[in-house]
């Protein structure tokens, strides 16, 4: 619960930063996050990357700018 926090207030801190290229304002810029932690989400570490990235692409596949917490 700690991580899904922690990257939902970086996602959060992102979003709300403008961003200016040569003093043109082209808005914000938004991320999408995938977490995983062991052993709860996983039996074996070297599945923890695997089961991050899984979350990662739900949450892109739900629309973006969000942050997905991997399940079992």
């Amino acid at each position: 619960e700690e991580a899904r926090q922690r990257a939902e207030q970086l996602r959060a801190a992102i979003a709300a930063e403008q961003v200016e290229h040569r003093n043109e304002n082209l808005g914000s810029l938004t991320i999408s996050a995938g977490i995983a932690c062991w052993p709860e989400n996983c039996a074996e570490y070297d599945e923890l990357f695997r089961a991050a990235d899984k979350a990662l692409y739900q949450a892109k596949e739900a629309g973006r700018n969000r942050v997905v917490a991997a399940t079992l």
